[in-house]
């Protein structure tokens, strides 16, 4: 699992990384059921595609890893660039989460095969949830149908501690893979 931070974890703390979302969760549990890898995104910057994929590949190279159950998720900013990289590479990955995140519908035809579940809390006021209602239309719209949209009533930007800490996530991750998989 791929996890991409939001803006207030920028910077040059490594320990802010882990202050939300699956670094948190993995930390006060030792059985967490991935190899998660949680870059740190240095202050004033966003992320990049290409750095990313040439951690990917260093990981991918290095490390135990099944490459039809790679799933990526970022919360707010980094749920953004969750939309962006995956439809980008839809090739890559076996699901995405983006949480608070808004992405393209320009984008959304490329996603029509990724398995997808969106958060957003009802009240965002940052990021407005409108971002992943479009998204979700938009992937439809192509033909897509793998697809789930939660919203969450009277929430504001802060969807990724409801969406991080419930266990469903983890095992609907888990049951994904790529599906152009050989088996």
């Amino acid at each position: 699992m791929i996890f991409l931070h939001g803006s207030g974890e920028r910077g040059s703390d490594i320990a802010k990384v882990k202050v939300h979302g699956p670094p948190k969760h993995a930390d006060m549990d030792p059985d967490f059921p991935f190899i998660l890898v949680s870059p740190l995104l240095p202050a004033e910057e966003d992320w990049d595609v290409a750095k990313l994929e040439a951690i990917l590949d260093h990981i991918v190279e290095t490390m135990p890893i099944d490459e039809n159950r790679i799933y990526l998720t970022g919360l707010s900013r980094g749920g953004r660039a969750t939309w962006r990289w995956g439809a980008e590479r839809p090739d890559l990955f076996a699901a995405l989460v983006p949480v608070a995140g808004q992405g393209d519908p320009a984008t959304a035809c490329e996603l029509v095969d990724v398995p997808i579940w969106a958060l957003h809390g009802d009240r965002d006021d940052v990021v407005i949830p409108e971002g992943s209602f479009a998204m979700a239309r938009a992937i439809r719209a192509c033909g897509g149908n793998r697809s789930r949209l939660t919203i969450y009533p009277d929430l504001g930007h802060n969807a990724w501690d409801p969406a991080y800490a419930d266990p469903e996530l983890y095992l609907w991750m888990l049951s994904q893979r790529r599906t152009d998989a050989d088996d």
